[in-house]
């Protein structure tokens, strides 16, 4: 149902804050006031939630911090070879090799991108293992190389005048502009180009700001000298679907018909706008009047973080169980 995925997605951003803001800051702040033995390295390869655990919750929290682990890798590596395969399956197979695949021929070709990319993924994580690359280096690093991407894909989808040439040169001009400047940045603040000075703060923040900013005033200029004007009700026609089966339509009426989705975009445009604008502005600038948190300023932030969380579980735990609860019902009858 189309009408599921905004709300998925908006309510899904939510819940995931939960996690460096209930779950990454609570395990931090603990590992310094529990005063725990861990130096910059073990730190930095993310040994700091389970030194926590245990030290609080014996074996029984290693157990907790391993299946938690366990789940947020599964899932993110089960999405991400997901789509991978839909891009190559659908975007590459079908729309230049084999026009005329079917359904069985689509579903085998993404089985076995599945299991390249799986075997790929692996390969890199062992390799950046192998280079001594930490955690927060990597994740930090992701957004000076493939940050160029987000602006010139959000246009892209949202605005007319973008074209093709301004996308692809925004992401590419983005990245480049991104990585020279995290380079030079590291070389002007330390005297030298190596693992560690790329991975301070400072050149860290200005790859990623460069690298996402540069790409779309890029993509914008090119796009208004040279605008395509796409029009997007041609989106219709050009995406089709592979086994036409009735459900690849739209409702006549309601929350998917194609005046409910109108509705669903103004809707995600203000809620994702004032979401952005709280999450990015208001709140950090919020934290400045107080400086050094007092102790019943920080106890606020603490009680914030722990609703954050309990709300956030009782949705991921509770939503799915009550929305499934008809097909539970007709299973345990039958």
């Amino acid at each position: 149902q189309p009408s599921a995925t905004w709300k998925g997605y908006i309510l899904g951003g939510l819940c995931w804050f939960a996690i460096p803001f209930s779950l990454a800051t609570s395990l931090g702040l603990a590992s310094r006031a529990l005063d725990l033995p861990l130096n910059p390295t073990e730190a930095s390869a993310g040994l700091v939630p389970p030194a926590v655990a245990v030290h609080l919750m014996g074996q029984g929290g290693a157990v907790l911090i391993l299946l938690q682990l366990f789940m947020a890798v599964t899932s993110t590596g089960s999405a991400e070879q997901i789509a991978v395969a839909s891009l190559v399956s659908y975007d590459v197979y079908r729309q230049y090799i084999n026009p005329k695949a079917d359904g069985e021929r689509i579903i085998l070709i993404s089985r076995i991108v599945v299991v390249v990319y799986g075997l790929l993924s692996g390969a890199l994580a062992v390799g950046l293992l192998a280079l001594g690359l930490s955690l927060g280096w990597v994740y930090l690093g992701m957004g000076v190389i493939i940050g160029s991407a987000v602006i010139p894909i959000s246009l892209s989808l949202t605005w007319a005048k973008t074209s093709n040439v301004a996308a692809v040169s925004g992401a590419w001009g983005g990245q480049i502009l991104g990585i020279i400047s995290w380079i030079c940045i590291a070389y002007s603040e330390y005297g030298e180009v190596t693992v560690a000075s790329l991975g301070n703060d400072f050149p860290m923040l200005g790859g990623n700001m460069v690298s996402i900013f540069s790409s779309g005033i890029i993509c914008i200029v090119i796009s208004l000298v040279k605008p395509q004007n796409y029009d997007f009700s041609t989106l219709h026609a050009a995406i089709t679907v592979v086994d036409q089966d009735g459900t690849d339509k739209l409702a006549d009426e309601g929350e998917d018909s194609a005046e409910g989705l109108v509705v669903a975009l103004k809707r995600v445009t203000i809620y994702g706008s004032v979401l952005s604008f709280v999450l990015i502005i208001a709140w950090p600038c919020l934290t400045l009047p107080a400086m050094v948190f007092s102790k019943s300023y920080f106890t606020f932030w603490v009680i914030i973080a722990i609703i954050w969380g309990i709300i956030a579980s009782a949705v991921m735990i509770i939503m799915p169980v009550w929305e499934s609860k008809d097909g539970l019902l007709t299973l345990a009858n039958s």
